[in-house]
């Protein structure tokens, strides 16, 4: 549980996640809102550690930023359901007050709810009762307890719904090592993914044991449907301290997500993001590398025999760590030029287009367009 400075003064990694938090839920919820009017239905925004809302400092954190600008934003206020949730019951208060003191929060058809309840039984059960819509859920507690595969999965259960979630690495990793905790970790990463994954840890450098725990992690997600993760890996020099994880069932998500992510990511090999947020961005660790060389390597591998869009290519492609759309298409247009792959339509049929950062003339690679790819015997391991 925080201590009570932790709400004195917004830190800048708190001031990032908020950011993000805020920016995607707006695009999710400009993707979301015809359809869910279309099918007769509301959207909503759940947190589960809200927090008082205004630091002691005066600066606002997320809900008090999301139930603002919903407020003049047509047409939330008809079709927005909000849920705040701490199991603190000074930080409700506080919330409470502030929600209420926010201009024109009785325009909302749906008055935001804001619960004391800890998570567990009861917690699960109330949000069972939500309505069934599109959600987006944030989760983010001080450590890993409430954090579980199975609150993640009901996140995510229902069309239009993905969660995004405090991964605490400073203390999930020892934790996997303490007996005291074991039912936490097993709730996190479920038994079979700690059975595999355990064994593997102590002969492991700190990089190597951080890449197996986040293998494992996604791994787990993709065993209760979530598909598609991405996340932003939060360093202290060489040292991760947390993740800030994405997961949802559809690939345009994690698009979305991969481009804000990588608004505050610093640029690795070849002009691909890291996905790692370093304030120093000294000595910064890159624990997987992001050089298009292997992003195309990784895709004649995985695709080898294949026809696919290049959408289907984003969604379908499996690595260690997160890609844009942008870079998947980089890295198709560079093979097409070597001749590794064959584009349908092919690039003299296709238009140009100059790069804005390079002023580079590129032919483009749009969503639809399909690349169809060799044999696994049919190209040779330099993909250049």
């Amino acid at each position: 549980m925080p201590d009570s400075s932790f709400f004195a003064e917004q830190t800048e990694q708190s001031r990032i996640k908020s950011e993000i938090v805020t920016k995607y839920f707006w695009a999710w919820a400009k993707v979301m809102i015809p359809r869910a009017r279309n099918r007769g239905r509301n959207i909503a925004y759940v947190d589960l550690f809200s927090g008082p809302g205004v630091y002691d400092d005066g600066t606002e954190s997320t809900p008090i930023l999301i139930l603002k600008r919903a407020l003049q934003t047509p047409p939330m206020p008809k079709m927005l359901v909000t849920v705040f949730n701490d199991r603190d019951k000074g930080h409700v208060d506080a919330l409470r007050k502030a929600v209420a003191a926010i201009s024109g929060i009785e325009s909302f058809w749906h008055p935001p709810q804001v619960w004391n309840v800890e998570l567990g039984v009861q917690l699960t059960h109330r949000l069972r009762h939500l309505p069934k819509c599109p959600t987006l859920m944030f989760i983010d507690p001080w450590g890993y307890r409430g954090l579980t595969r199975d609150l993640i999965g009901s996140a995510i259960q229902h069309w239009g719904s993905e969660c995004i979630f405090f991964f605490n690495y400073n203390r999930v990793n020892p934790g996997l090592s303490n007996p005291l905790v074991s039912n936490h970790m097993t709730a996190m990463f479920s038994e079979e993914h700690l059975g595999s994954l355990r064994p593997l840890l102590q002969a492991l450098s700190p990089a190597e044991r951080e890449a197996a725990i986040m293998r494992h992690l996604k791994s787990s997600l993709n065993s209760i449907g979530g598909d598609h993760m991405v996340s932003l890996r939060y360093a202290l020099g060489e040292r991760a301290s947390h993740h800030l994880v994405f997961v949802g069932k559809h690939p345009t998500g994690k698009k979305i997500m991969s481009d804000i992510m990588a608004e505050y990511s610093s640029t690795g090999h070849q002009g691909v993001p890291t996905f790692v947020y370093n304030p120093s961005d000294e000595g910064q660790l890159l624990l997987f590398d992001s050089a298009l060389d292997d992003l195309k390597l990784t895709m004649l591998q995985q695709m080898a025999g294949q026809t696919l869009t290049v959408a289907g290519v984003f969604s379908d492609i499996r690595t260690e760590r997160g890609y844009r759309i942008a870079d998947i298409r980089e890295a198709i247009r560079q093979l097409e030029q070597a001749s590794k792959v064959s584009l349908d339509p092919p690039a003299s049929a296709r238009k140009n287009y100059t790069d804005r950062k390079t002023g580079i003339t590129k032919v483009t690679v749009g969503d639809t367009v399909l690349v169809s790819f060799p044999q696994r015997g049919d190209y040779v391991q330099d993909p250049h």
